[in-house]
């Protein structure tokens, strides 16, 4: 079974005229090279459109409906922000662009071209650690990112209060705290406090 960050990921795809395929993933006694299973989810976009400019690696929800085929790796790590230190210490970050998995994904897509996206928390906040991060990733084969909150911020600007989203849990509980009052606007204003991150500690 997906967990959540990879079914909110799925949502947002869908959402956006994809067709969805969740990679299955299996526990494994010993460990597995890179392969396969590397990759949470792999996607066909149904309405692709080409981008009147090439994309950016770090993705906005309108620069989705210009992704052809992808495949998808989630990290959910959501106390904290990628920055060089944690792309350097993290090797977990590329198994989904590793050789064997690029491999599984040219004939999951009948060797059609497709674009990996990492999904993240949140990238650095200084410009200079981004760019630094977005060399590192590309080195590695990262084609592009694509971050929490600009997903969510996507499906609970979407999501209708009227509607009630029987087939999904993850846009009930959305429509729920839109319903109520308990998210409000696009920032994903929250009536608790949380606490803030301090950006000269990100590396």
């Amino acid at each position: 079974m997906a967990d959540t960050n990879t079914k909110i990921v799925r949502e947002f795809l869908e959402a956006n005229n994809f067709s969805v395929i969740t990679n299955r993933k299996f526990q494994l006694q010993k460990a597995e090279p890179a392969g396969r299973y590397s990759i949470d989810l792999m996607a066909i976009n149904m309405q692709h459109t080409e981008p009147a400019a090439p994309l950016p690696m770090r993705l906005q929800a309108d620069h989705i409906r210009h992704m052809p085929n992808i495949i998808v790796d989630v990290k959910g790590w959501h106390s904290g922000r990628l920055s060089p230190s944690v792309v350097s210490s993290s090797p977990e970050l590329f198994n989904f662009v590793s050789p064997n998995a690029l491999e599984f994904a040219r004939g999951v897509f009948h060797g059609l071209s497709f674009k990996s996206i990492l999904v993240i928390s949140e990238a650095s906040q200084t410009e200079v650690l981004w760019h630094k991060t977005e060399d590192m990733l590309r080195e590695r084969g990262v084609d592009h990112v694509l971050e929490f909150p600009t997903i969510l911020n996507y499906l609970i600007t979407h999501v209708e209060v009227n509607l009630n989203y029987v087939e999904s849990e993850t846009l009930q509980l959305l429509r729920l705290l839109k319903r109520y009052g308990l998210v409000k606007g696009l920032q994903l204003e929250l009536p608790f406090r949380a606490k803030a991150s301090d950006p000269e500690h990100e590396e």
